[in-house]
């Protein structure tokens, strides 16, 4: 767990960092002005306009992380994640075992699309309850 985060926090690092880079200073201020805590400043002003970074971030490390394969790998997991057994099935000279990578990468590419469709989904959905989209 601890090599994932070792190598995914930077990514959502530079994501949200660009998320808020180009956020607009003048809003929490006001909403201060107007009388809100700076909880009510985080969760009604700031969290709403970082959620679009945030849904992206997790969805690229979602993808990758469901994908990769040089972790189980080195590390040896048990039993095999299905990336690693695809490598390996790749890698043997055996024609079947190159026709079961195949389908073990089609299996994982499938199921990696429709996660990543219903949580897009999900999100336009609640984008559209909050009237932003």
């Amino acid at each position: 767990m601890f090599v994932y985060l070792w190598k995914q926090v930077p990514f959502q690092t530079l994501i949200l960092s660009s998320v808020l880079a180009g956020m607009d200073d003048e809003l929490e201020p006001a909403a201060r002005l107007l009388g809100a805590n700076p909880l009510q400043v985080l969760w009604r002003v700031t969290l709403p306009r970082l959620l679009p970074g945030i849904v992206s971030a997790t969805l690229i490390v979602f993808a990758f992380n469901f994908s990769v394969f040089e972790v189980p790998l080195i590390l040896g997991s048990s039993p095999n994640t299905l990336p690693v057994e695809a490598w390996r099935a790749f890698n043997d000279p055996d024609p079947e075992r190159r026709l079961y990578g195949a389908a073990l990468t089609t299996v994982l590419s499938l199921v990696l699309g429709v996660l990543l469709g219903i949580i897009l989904l999900l999100y336009r959905g609640l984008e559209r309850r909050w009237g932003r989209a």
